[in-house]
This record gives structure tokens, C-alpha cells and sequence, in this order.
């Protein structure tokens, strides 16, 4: 006689912190090597925060080419790379640090433009604590929105 094995919702929360653990951990490491990618972007002021200039810049108008921030185009480049399915996106909400800091986009597509912000912010982060680049007074995030703290990337286990 076969013997089913009865799930409890310890089972539940022990399976969801192991893999939430594993995730983490993979994630870290993808933020680790997309700001070795960026670095010199950063560290030449190319790739940057958003300051309001660039949303005066942005141009949207029928027959213009769209101008984008670089960090915007960046984000995009992002979205395409690591969210192909709106489940990834879901995976990147799930263990970035910055998610908690953004405001919350609503919708399916949305999640996908809020995880690539995420991996953005996630990046910057990281590359202020390796002293790669330093957000100016207008840029958002802010020098404040990518303090470091306990929930941090960079700090390690916390994550």
C-alpha cells in the first residue's frame, strides 16, 4: 500500500525559505556581475539616476525618436534579459531589497518594469558600496533611497 505524504504548512514555510534562500543567493551574485558589467558606465557618469532634465528630455512625440534616460534604456535592456516571463519578473520581486522601496506598480506588465527598476536600484546600490558611483544631488534614487541596511545585497546573509 502506497503511503501519501502529508504536507503541513511547515513543509510550506520550509520549502519557501530554502528556495527564497537559494534565489537570494543567485540573485546577489547576478547584481555582483551586472555591476562589474556596468562599472565603467557608472564610474564615467554614462549611466546614471534619473534627474528631472531627463523627464523634460524624454520625447514621445509622433515621427521623433524616443529619447529614454540611459538608466531607463538600461532598465529595458534589463526587462528583456532577466524577464522574459512575467514569472521572472515575480522572482526578482520576491528576493530585491529594492522592492520594498519602490512603489508598488499594479498589473502584469507592470511587474516586469518594477523587478528591471529593481535590478537597476539593486545595481546602484552595490556599485555606491564599492565606491563605483555616487548619485548627485538631483538624481533619484537619492544617496538616502540607496543607503545601505540590514536588508541589503552587499551585507550579505540579511538578503
Amino acid at each position: 500500500m502506497a503511503h501519501k505524504a502529508k504536507s503541513t504548512p511547515e513543509v510550506w514555510q520550509q520549502a519557501k525559505a530554502i528556495a527564497l534562500r537559494m534565489l537570494r543567493r543567485a540573485y546577489r551574485q547576478e547584481i555582483e556581475r551586472l555591476t562589474e558589467e556596468v562599472r565603467s558606465r557608472l564610474e564615467s557618469g554614462e549611466l546614471h539616476g534619473y534627474t528631472d532634465a531627463d523627464d523634460r528630455r524624454e520625447t514621445s512625440e509622433p515621427g521623433e525618436k524616443r529619447w529614454m534616460a540611459p538608466l531607463w534604456a538600461w532598465e529595458k535592456e534589463i526587462e528583456a534579459a532577466m524577464m522574459p516571463t512575467f514569472p521572472d519578473a515575480y522572482l526578482v520581486l520576491a528576493v530585491s531589497p529594492s522592492e520594498d522601496n519602490l512603489d508598488g506598480a499594479t498589473g502584469i506588465v507592470a511587474a516586469k518594469n518594477l523587478a528591471a527598476e529593481c535590478v537597476s536600484h539593486d545595481v546602484l546600490r552595490h556599485a555606491v558600496s564599492r565606491g563605483w558611483y555616487r548619485p548627485a544631488p538631483d538624481e533619484y534614487p537619492t544617496e538616502t533611497d540607496l543607503a545601505l541596511d540590514g536588508n541589503d545585497l552587499v551585507l550579505g546573509e540579511a538578503l
